[in-house]
C-alpha cells in the first residue's frame, strides 16, 4: 500500500511547471493514539515528581485529542512541540532509572497512517517507550508535510505560489529531518521482536523512504519555481531532475528492502 506513495509522488513530479496543478504535495489521514494518565500508573512518593507526570499526561492528551478531531497541520504542530521535550524527559528517566515500577504495565496504543485502507482502523499496543518516540516522531512529521500541502493548497496566483513555496520547502526539508532521526537514533534503540506486531508506520524502512520523498517534494518545489521565473539555468534544473528521480529510486529500495513487511 504505502508504494503507492511512491507512484503518486512520481505522477506529481511529472506535473512540475508553470500549469502544475495546485495539489502537488501528500496529505496524510493522522494515525490516532489513546490518552494515557502517567501520574497515575508510576509509584512515586515525592510531589514535583508528581506534577511533571501531570504536565506529561496533559500534554499529550492533548495532542492525542487533537489527532482524535485533527483542525490544521499549523495547530498539531504546536501540540506536538509541546508534548516532545516531556517526551524526550519520559524517555531519558527510562533509560537512566531501572527501578522505575508502575502500578500496571504501560501500554502505547496507536492505528497507523500509511497502513492499507482495511486496515486504518486497527490498533496496535506495544510497552516500549521507543514506540512512543516512533510513532509521535513520524505523526509530526507528517504533520509537516501536511503543513506544506496546507499551504500550497492555499495559494491564488503564480506570485503567490512562487511566496508560498519557499516555505512549504522548509517545512518539507525539516520533515525530512524527523524521519530521518527516527531511522537513525529512535529505531535502534527499540529492540526488534519476532513476534512483535508493528504499525508500517514503525517500520525502518518506510522513515527512510519518507526521508527521501520529502526532500525530492521540496525539490519538486524549487523546479517548479524555476520553471515559473526562469532565475535557475537550465544545467542546474536537469541536474535537480536526475537528482530527483535518484532519491524517488532510492525511496523505493528502502521500501523493497522489506519484504513481507509492507
Amino acid at each position: 500500500a504505502f508504494r503507492a506513495v511512491v507512484c503518486l509522488a512520481v505522477k506529481i513530479m511529472a506535473a512540475a511547471g508553470p500549469k502544475a496543478p495546485p495539489r502537488m504535495l501528500m496529505y496524510f489521514v493522522l494515525p490516532s493514539s489513546k490518552p494515557i494518565a502517567f501520574d497515575k500508573l508510576f509509584k512515586f512518593n515525592d510531589g514535583s515528581t508528581d506534577t511533571l507526570l501531570k504536565t506529561l499526561s496533559q500534554k499529550r492528551n492533548d495532542f492525542v485529542s487533537f489527532l482524535t478531531t485533527p483542525t490544521t497541520a499549523e495547530a498539531g504542530l504546536a501540540l506536538a512541540k509541546e508534548y516532545i521535550p516531556h517526551l524526550l524527559g519520559l524517555v531519558h528517566c527510562i533509560e537512566n532509572q531501572t527501578d522505575l515500577r508502575t502500578y500496571t504495565p504501560l501500554t502505547y496504543t496507536w492505528t497507523s497512517s500509511v497502513a492499507a485502507e482495511y486496515a486504518k482502523s486497527r490498533e496496535w499496543t506495544g510497552p516500549s517507550v521507543y514506540y512512543e518516540s516512533v510513532m509521535t516522531f513520524q505523526t509530526y512529521g507528517y504533520l509537516m508535510v501536511n503543513a506544506a500541502t496546507e499551504l500550497m493548497n492555499g495559494a491564488t496566483s503564480d506570485e503567490d505560489w512562487d511566496n508560498r513555496s519557499k516555505q512549504a520547502s522548509s517545512y518539507l526539508r525539516a520533515a525530512a529531518g524527523v524521519f530521518d532521526y527516527v531511522r537513525t537514533v529512535v529505531q535502534p534503540k527499540w529492540p526488534t521482536s519476532p513476534s512483535e506486531d508493528r504499525p508500517q508506520d514503525a517500520i525502518p524502512a518506510v522513515a527512510e523512504a519518507m526521508s527521501f520523498i520529502c526532500v525530492v517534494q521540496a525539490q519538486q518545489l524549487a523546479i517548479r519555481r524555476a520553471a515559473l521565473n526562469s532565475k535557475m539555468g537550465r544545467g542546474m534544473v536537469a541536474r535537480l531532475c536526475i537528482d530527483t528521480y535518484r532519491k524517488f529510486d532510492s525511496a523505493l529500495a528502502a521500501l523493497q528492502s522489506a519484504p513481507g513487511q509492507l
